[in-house]
């Protein structure tokens, strides 16, 4: 049974999408400057809704992060609760949806700031998980819709 719980919680330790992720964090400012044709005004208003959001988030993220440390302690005591864990991994879940709404509510107030034409070309890069993610390029593939003849390990 602590077997199984063992890798339930590392299984959702592994696959959380809040831990970070390397990225080039100037392509989205790139494409909203030069796609979106953004005034000054609306690149400074955009910035500011970024640096709103980055502080509220930080607490959060602090807070999953000494969650995750408590949950490892947990793992390695001699007095293992099951249901300590449970509540521990609650708690993450919890502040990992108040993130993602955040994050959603970040996204929407920046829509706000666009002129018609402007929410056009941000709705249909936004619609466009490959390009809303930074992954633009003609050939992009991701690993699991690679053909069985193409190595794993390439990334065309």
């Amino acid at each position: 049974m602590q077997k199984l719980l063992f890798l339930i919680v590392g299984l959702f330790l592994c696959a959380n999408p809040i831990f970070p992720q390397p990225e080039d964090a100037a392509k989205p400012k790139r494409y909203m400057a030069h796609n979106l044709e953004l005034s000054t005004e609306q690149e400074s208003k955009i910035s500011d809704l970024k640096l709103q959001f980055k502080k509220e988030i930080i607490p959060l993220e602090s807070e999953i992060d000494q969650l995750r440390s408590d949950i490892n302690l947990e793992l390695t005591s001699d007095n293992f609760s099951e249901s300590k864990i449970k509540k521990l991994t609650e708690d993450i879940a919890r502040l990992q949806k108040d993130i993602h709404f955040k994050r959603i509510m970040n996204q929407k107030s920046i829509r706000d700031l666009l002129t018609a034409e402007q929410k056009k070309k941000f709705d249909l890069h936004l619609l466009s998980q490959r390009e809303f993610r930074g992954e633009e390029g003609p050939g992009f593939q991701h690993r699991a819709h690679h053909s069985p003849s193409v190595p794993p390990d390439k990334d065309f």
